[in-house]
């Protein structure tokens, strides 16, 4: 079972579009009952978005129900027509929607009637990390004349917490902190990179790290003038490591983790 963010900044307003067909053949049409979760209060609050019919797609937006302004919208389906619209964790269907290759939704942003997305998730397997950490090699930001990047860190864990880390983005040559955000736990955080702050950098390449918890970086640019986006996520470093076997490649990365989280 996967979550799909809802991805907004100050300037930016966000939208998902589900889409209820199944990635393979194996799978049986049916139709899907869509939520939204929203951490409040200490509890995780289900909004009822209807029903999906086999084959259909239809794109969501904050606008989409009486959502809280403050807090982050993760949106799903479910096999269930009715779920409790207070839970402490989220629902657990193991077996709905573990196609290979990932049942997708169409994650994105607008701006000035111009829009960019690209096709991901939340992975369910994800919910249960609460103690782990992160790291994503950035080649994604753009600092070019009036062009401005804003990293999104989504976080979504299975218990509704609401608890505070740190955030930095790491020169990889010098290992100095170029700049650091607080974030939180169930929540899509917005990194506001400043220019300012790279003068001074000169190794292109440098690492955005989360310790505590993990999650997906997301890079959206900007440009000023023409209003431009351009809106990519970046892959965990264990997905950079081509040969080798599985236990090979994660003690790789748990080297790589030593050297910069």
């Amino acid at each position: 079972m996967n979550y799909y963010p809802l991805i907004e900044t100050s300037d930016l307003s966000g939208f998902v579009t589900l889409a209820n067909f199944p990635p393979t053949e194996r799978w049986k049409k049916t139709e899907a009952f869509v939520y939204a979760a929203q951490l409040i209060q200490g509890k995780w609050h289900i909004t009822p978005l209807g029903i999906l019919a086999p084959g259909e797609t239809r794109r969501y937006t904050r606008k989409s129900g009486n959502f809280c302004d403050s807090s982050s919208i993760f949106f799903f389906m479910s096999p269930e027509s009715t779920l409790s619209l207070q839970i402490d964790e989220l629902p657990l269907p193991t077996q709905y929607q573990t196609a290979t290759p990932r049942w997708r939704a169409t994650l994105g942003v607008s701006m000035n009637g111009g829009d960019a997305a690209y096709s991901g998730e939340y992975p369910d397997e994800m919910l249960k990390l609460e103690k782990s950490s992160c790291i994503s090699l950035c080649p994604l930001i753009q600092l070019s004349k009036n062009i401005q990047t804003t990293i999104v860190f989504i976080n979504m864990l299975r218990k509704p917490l609401n608890q505070e880390y740190s955030a930095q983005l790491i020169d990889c040559q010098t290992k100095d902190t170029i700049q650091k955000w607080n974030i939180r736990s169930n929540k899509v955080n917005i990194c506001e990179i400043s220019p300012e702050l790279f003068k001074d950098v000169k190794n292109a390449l440098t690492s955005f790290v989360v310790n505590g918890i993990t999650g997906i970086p997301v890079y959206v640019s900007k440009d000023i003038e023409s209003g431009f986006l351009s809106f990519e996520h970046s892959h965990p470093p264990i997905e950079f490591l081509v040969f080798g076997g599985a236990r090979t490649r994660q003690e790789i990365v748990r080297n790589i983790k030593k050297e910069w989280v």
